[in-house]
């Protein structure tokens, strides 16, 4: 259930705009600041919407403005709090504070866990991202044998979970020799999760695109396209290494989709 809140730009102090409930922040913007940015763009409310999902609370702080022609609104940041000792983590989105959070369950939506990537908690920016494994009721998981530092500060390109055990990340970073990119298993383990690096591509060539990596539902084996000139698809096996590759046909106008059947992965031309 979504329930939602007004709060007027006058009360600008009592909603303290980032400022949660759940857990103390250090967090503020001054209230002379929010009510001359509405008054010069003739008019807005202030309002969040709240819904719990399992033991966290997600609350989208969002901002109307009242006299323009289509009666706009922006979502200026969220919070995803867990309820069981109060933390909040931020991800700031139209303030761009450098408060990044990516929150995803697992499926069917919500599932039993959730992962969440952030660079701060309650308001306080952390020295580098962390990833944090959950159950969706609350219980936070520890991490065993994790290699969480060596993760970032890459960029995170692409994330989900297969089933509630298994937790996918694509990372690259640039250096010296061109860009990284390393695929990432998160493994949940009873109470515990471990992070295993499966596979590093290293490109000189900036124009070799690596795309749209694929993890198996089962998380046995992982496809991904290797693209220069043309494309290749290319299936490895995550348990031995293992890597298989074949030609990608199609026409240099479509854009090629990685699908899987009984045995391993194909393509189809789209």
């Amino acid at each position: 259930m979504t329930r939602e809140f007004e709060f007027r730009t006058t009360d600008v102090d009592r909603e303290r705009m980032g400022v949660s409930t759940f857990g103390a922040t250090s967090w503020h913007i001054p209230r002379a600041l929010v009510l001359l940015g509405c008054l010069a763009l003739s008019g807005c409310r202030d309002f969040q919407t709240e819904k719990q999902v399992g033991g966290f609370v997600i609350r989208s702080h969002v901002r109307q403005y009242i006299f323009s022609w289509e009666n706009n609104t922006e979502l200026r940041y969220e919070e995803y709090c867990r309820v069981a000792d109060g933390s909040c983590f931020i991800e700031d989105g139209a303030l761009k504070r450098s408060r990044s959070t990516v929150v995803e369950f697992s499926e069917p939506h919500p599932g039993a866990m959730v992962a969440i990537i952030s660079n701060n908690i309650n308001g306080r920016l952390e020295e580098r991202p962390q990833l944090r494994i959950f159950e969706t009721a609350g219980k936070e998981l520890k991490c065993r044998d994790c290699s969480v530092s060596e993760i970032w500060p890459s960029d995170v390109l692409q994330s989900y979970w297969r089933g509630n055990g298994i937790y996918f990340l694509h990372t690259h970073d640039a250096d010296s020799d061109g860009l990284v990119h390393v695929f990432w298993i998160v493994s949940v383990i009873a109470d515990e999760f471990k992070i295993r690096r499966i596979k590093e591509i290293r490109l000189r060539d900036s124009s070799v695109k690596i795309k749209r990596p694929s993890l198996s539902e089962n998380g046995r084996m992982l496809a991904w396209l290797f693209c220069d000139e043309d494309c290749e698809l290319v299936v490895l096996t995550v348990e031995n290494g293992e890597e298989n590759t074949s030609s990608v046909d199609c026409p240099r106008s479509t854009d090629p989709k990685i699908r899987w059947g009984e045995r391993s992965a194909f393509y189809l031309c789209d």
